[in-house]
Parts: C-alpha cells; structure tokens; sequence
C-alpha cells in the first residue's frame, strides 16, 4: 500500500460544516523544478488517476485550467495532451521525465551560448506532443470542453509599453516589460489541430530555457497578442527565456484563466492546485562585500529565482485573509445603509455613481482597450450577484447605495472580481528528494533517483488527495500491467551526494563546461591580436585551472 509522510505538503483543512466533497472543477498551477520535474511528473501521474477513479464513479471533478512555469510548462503541455486526446498518454510523464533526460544527453551537440543541449528536451517535445497521433476519441474522462493552457517565459528583448504621467497632462513615458506569458484554448477541434501543438511546444520548450544552462528560444510573435505595446518596428519572433526567472508559480494567471472559464466569476466549487517541488527551501546565506566577482554574479543569479518563488501563494494567502477582514465590513456597511436616513438619497447615491465612474474612467486611461464602455455597468451587476446575501432584503434605492459602496471598496483594496480561492499545494521538504542536489540539476546523472523521485511524488499525492480533491482516504492504489506496485521505493536515495553520482557523467559535464569558459575569455582578451594571439593559450589554461577547481567542487570530484 502506498505510504507518504504528510510533512512536505499541505491541504486545506475544513471548517466545521464546510463542504468537504469532491471539487467541481480544478485549476492545476506546475511550477519549475529541473530535474525534480520527475517528483511533479509522480504528482501529476496520481493526480490524472484519482481524477479518472472519481470520473468512473460519477463524480467527476474537470480539468480545465493548467499553469506552468520553466520544466513545469512542458509538465502542463503533456498532461494537457492526454486529457484532451489520449488517456493513455499519461504515461509519457514517467518517460519524459525518467528515462528520456539524462546528462548524457545535455552534455552533446552543446550549443556556443550555453552550457547544455537542450537537443533531448526538443526531442521529448517532438516525439511526445507532435509524433504522436491527434484524437480526441479517448481523451480523459474529466476533460473539458475547453481546456486552457499558459505557460510563463522572460522575453529576452522586451516589450514597450507607454505608461500615462498624470503630471504632464495626457504624456506618457516608456517602460519596457519582460515578464510574459502565451496562452492556448484547446477545444475539440483545438485539440486536433497540428499547428496548435506547434505552438504549443514552442512556448514549453521556450518556458523551460534554464539561463545560461540551455540557450534561449525564438518564438513567432504576432502584434494582435500585445495589445497596446509601442514597440516599432514590431519583430516576428521575440527570444526567451525561463519563464521561471520572474513567475515561477503562476497562480494569478491560474485565476485568470479560471475567471474566463466559469463566466467571470470564480466558480464555488473551483479546487487550486500548486505542484511545487522546490517550494520549501532556504536561500539565505552568508554573503559579504568582499565576495569575488564570480560570486556575486551567481549570487544576483539566485537571488533573481528566489524572487520568483511563493509570491504568488503569498499573494493569493493574503488576499484570502483581506476578503476575510472586507466580509466582515460589509456586514456593519449593510447594517449602516439600512439604519441610517440620508436627506438628500438621490444626491447622495448619484455621488457615489459618480465616484465609481471615476474609478473605470482610471483603468480606461491606463489599460486602452482592457475595459469596455460598459464596464461600470458590468462592475455593478457583477457585485450585486457576488454580494447577493449581503444586499437582499433593501430597497432599490439602498440597494443600489450598497451596491456601489461595496464596488468602490473593493476597487481601493484591489479586491474586484477577486474570491477567496480554494488553493492547496503538494511539495517535497528538502532531503526528501534525490534530485535537489546541484541547484536540482543533480536529478539528471542518475535515472534512480529521478525514478525515486517519481514514485515520492505519487506518495505525496496519495497521501493529501484525499482532503484535496474528495476522494476516500486508502483509495485503491493503481497497479502496473503486470500486478506491480508503483509507489515504494525499494531503495532510499534521499541522503545521496553527487559523488554518489557517475564520476564519468561528471567528468564530461567538468569538461564540457571548462572548454565553454575557455572558449568564451578568448573572445574577450584585450590588446592587438599579436598580444591576443600570444597571451591566449596561457589564459586559457589558468582560466581553466581556476573554473575546472571550482566545478569539481560542486559535482564533488
């Protein structure tokens, strides 16, 4: 039977007399994890099972939203697939992420701009997401009839934007922005469609460019998709990055997906889902002003990919708790707005429609295009369906009080069509995992541990889905072809060390990256080319010694 210790993961407990059922809907939110992809991979792989188990018992529970960030991105691209066309798919998550990736294959055909190939995750992309054929006669049992899909990358070029200055009167100036993200929509016929998985590959593939490890990506790039930039001349491809360096837990992006879903409004039954395998880590470290160079440089690096981690649960944590202190407001508001006489209520309630305009009219200046006219109008019939057992009961003239009251108050909090979300998360503590070593590179050297790594994931999943997702705690596990368990790990590879790693495997990445240093302070050697020419070779050797030192500290040879 499957085993996991609860420690590393979280789910929301219930209060007394919450419902405590299976989800209606759910939102799955993939974040980036390297080579611990396998332990999200064993997350998902449990995910789709128990969501066919409820689906076969009438229960369904439908998929319809996935978010990802770097190695999630192509996580969320081979579990979109196999829900919306072949079931059976699923099991391409072990083969991507255990036996397809390993160093041996980084480490060939390196390009000039990175220190690994990203050749075998193209190939993965390839086989897996286009190869393969399209149909949607056995797609999942839970899947959607649309199904969205958004992955998170860093342009490397940036986007201009014309940012309004309220005190130049109507002037504006030029931020550039390199945050970004591309979305799909896979209907029946989406789901079908070739040139849509293209599409989609391409931005997974792009997503999940480690800087510096493997080279970035051009994408196409079309003007309609950046509404109001003022980039000119508009190129066709745009080149990226991780999506990971600035949203690595693309939660918002799962809400928003989700507010298109169930019609504008975050649906009572909608579950949030983080898959994160790195989210319980410490980066803090001893730093001071007398660090070399190369460190700080590394330093910047980390500190840049820290950023990116929790904000969005944190984000999503503290909005639940001010929608929790505004709840509590509206009751008193309500309890003012019906007690109290006003002597002029016609002035009184065009003042506060005034005030509300005045808020729309703001977002229209700022975000052209964003906004239609009848925007307030939407605004106001939005809130009174939302805040409905708050409002019932008043006249029309104080309803309408109230009801502008309480747009113009979430509007100054920043809580306008924003619900309390329904959010858990799954994640491995550290020492837990096998791959985390080597910035969860370490994952790569050895398929053992990414297989432990993987079946860790199922445990974990086994263990919460219960209070996740409804189902019975001690479900039936699923069995191989043959019978097999496919949850213990016979073996515990939770304290191996990277010397526990294949010292060949590690030799070639030790060389691999040597030769790329080498290569690269040649091209920047000063002085004329005789005294380049001359000074060459020794440089090369003593950048060398100093590098070849400093990795085989870190892959422990």
């Amino acid at each position: 039977m499957p085993s996991g210790e609860r420690d590393g993961s979280t789910a929301h407990e219930p209060a007394p007399g919450e419902r405590r059922g299976t989800p209606d809907r759910l939102a799955l939110i993939l974040s980036g994890a390297v080579s611990l992809g396998s332990f999200e991979a064993g997350v998902l792989a449990e995910v789709l099972y128990v969501l066919d188990l409820l689906a076969g018992r009438g229960t369904p529970c439908i998929l319809d939203v996935i978010t990802g960030a770097s190695a999630g991105s192509m996580t969320a691209a081979l579990v979109g697939r196999a829900v919306m066309n072949d079931f059976a798919d699923r099991a391409l998550l072990h083969d991507a992420w255990v036996d397809r990736i390993d160093i041996r294959g980084l480490t060939k055909d390196m390009p000039g701009n990175a220190f690994l190939s990203k050749r075998p995750v193209e190939g993965i992309a390839d086989d897996f997401l286009l190869a393969r054929p399209l149909g949607t006669a056995t797609r999942a049992r839970f899947a959607p009839d649309t199904l969205r899909l958004s992955f998170t990358l860093s342009n490397m070029c940036g986007v201009d934007y014309a940012i309004p200055d309220r005190l130049s009167r109507g002037e504006a100036f030029t931020s550039t922005f390199f945050a970004e993200r591309r979305r799909f929509t896979l209907d029946d016929a989406q789901a079908r469609d070739l040139a849509q998985w293209r599409a989609i590959r391409n931005a997974a593939v792009a997503s999940g460019s480690f800087p510096l490890a493997f080279p970035p990506s051009m994408v196409d790039a079309a003007k309609e998709a950046w509404p109001n930039c003022t980039t000119d001349p508009f190129p066709g491809q745009f080149c990226y990055v991780d999506g990971g360096v600035f949203n690595n837990e693309p939660i918002k992006e799962a809400v928003q997906l989700s507010l298109a879903a169930d019609g504008g409004e975050i649906d009572d039954g909608r579950k949030f889902l983080l898959v994160d395998a790195n989210l319980n880590r410490s980066a803090a470290m001893n730093f001071t002003s007398e660090s070399s160079l190369l460190a700080t440089a590394a330093r910047l690096a980390s500190i840049v990919e820290g950023e990116a981690t929790a904000n969005d649960w944190l984000r999503a944590r503290r909005v639940n708790q001010e929608i929790t202190w505004r709840d509590d407001l509206l009751a008193r508001l309500r309890a003012m707005v019906e007690s109290n006489t006003v002597a002029d209520p016609e002035a009184f309630a065009t003042e506060l429609r005034q005030s509300a305009a005045s808020i729309v009219a703001k977002k229209q200046e700022l975000f052209p295009g964003r906004y239609p006219a009848d925007y307030l109008q939407q605004s106001l019939d939005r809130t009174a369906r939302r805040h409905a057992p708050v409002i019932e009961g008043l006249g029309p003239q104080r309803t309408a009080m109230l009801t502008t009251m309480i747009f113009v108050l979430n509007s100054i909090a920043g809580l306008d069509r924003k619900d309390e979300l329904d959010i858990d998360v799954i994640y491995a503590d550290p020492g837990q995992t096998a791959g985390d070593r080597l910035m969860s590179f370490g994952g790569f050297f050895n398929r053992e541990w990414r297989e432990f790594d993987f079946r860790l994931g199922r445990q974990k999943a086994y263990a919460l889905l219960p209070k996740i997702l409804g189902v019975e705690e001690g479900y039936p596990p699923e069995r191989g072809p043959d019978g097999t368990d496919l949850y213990v790990n016979r073996v515990d590879y939770s304290n191996v060390d990277m010397k526990d790693a294949d010292v060949a495997q590690r030799r070639i990445l030790r060389d691999s990256a040597v030769a790329k240093v080498q290569a690269m302070s040649s091209g920047y050697l000063p002085g004329p080319k005789w005294l380049r020419f001359a000074t060459g070779p020794i440089t090369r050797w003593a950048v060398g010694r100093v590098i070849g030192k400093k990795v085989d500290e870190l892959l422990e040879l």
